[in-house]
């Protein structure tokens, strides 16, 4: 058993402890303060901290570089990236390559219905000629399932416009270019991707109509195009 002088000797060294740890903490707070004011080089502070304190020159200099961390975490933390959106590059290709075809929207979308000030047509009024920020929305859509999603373009451009819907074009990847393959009137939450498949294409619904796929005459084995097909009437329960 341990005698009482022990015992009080163990009390002293922890007391002596815990009053240099105090005292260490405060001097070195006060040291920090000074040098962030611009008082004495580095090596001063890791020097002072080691005489005052009591403490190794380590531990300063841990003590240091920790309380530096979390001051370049806080100012860090109010950094914001500055991120930019663009189209998607396959969205991009598949409009420019539209715009080339002979079809009647490509032919309106190059005419330009605003004289020689080009996106201005009137304080008041939006422009008139085709502008994709404006007037395109898209989704790229896999309908067969092979990797390589579908385009699928719709117009919200006035010249377009009808009561019944929005018009809508797909486009197909084929060989690393981009083709014309459907043509449809686009009926907002009234148009579905359909599990039934016409050789591996998912049929879709916009609306009323009903739309399938096959293989195109005269195109090559790996196009598609869409047509209306009606769906199936519903066999009759009888009485």
């Amino acid at each position: 058993m341990a005698s009482p002088c022990r015992w009080a000797g163990r009390r002293a060294r922890m007391l002596s402890q815990t009053a240099a740890g105090q005292t260490g903490h405060r001097q070195m707070t006060q040291l920090l303060s000074a040098r962030s004011a611009g008082a004495g080089p580095a090596h001063a502070v890791f020097s002072g901290c080691a005489a005052r304190s009591g403490l190794p020159m380590r531990l300063c200099l841990m003590t240091l570089l920790a309380i530096l961390m979390l001051l370049y975490r806080s100012a860090k933390s109010e950094e914001v990236r500055l991120r930019l959106h663009t189209m998607p590059a396959s969205i991009a290709d598949a409009l420019s390559a539209f715009r080339e075809t002979s079809h009647l929207f490509a032919d309106e979308m190059a005419l330009n219905f605003e004289g020689d000030i080009l996106g201005r047509a009137g304080s008041r009024q939006l422009p008139f000629n085709f502008d994709p920020s404006r007037h395109l929305r898209y989704r790229l859509v896999d309908f067969n399932s092979d990797g390589q999603p579908e385009a699928v373009l719709v117009f919200f451009w006035a010249q377009f416009g009808s009561r019944d819907g929005l018009p809508a074009v797909i486009m197909q990847r084929v060989r690393n270019e981009w083709i014309f393959t459907c043509e449809f009137v686009y009926e907002g939450n009234r148009t579905f991707v359909l599990n039934i498949r016409d050789e591996g294409w998912r049929r879709f619904r916009s609306g009323p109509y009903f739309m399938a796929w096959r293989r195109p005459a005269g195109g090559p084995a790996a196009a598609r195009e869409c047509y209306p097909k009606p769906p199936r009437a519903r066999r009759g329960t009888g009485g």
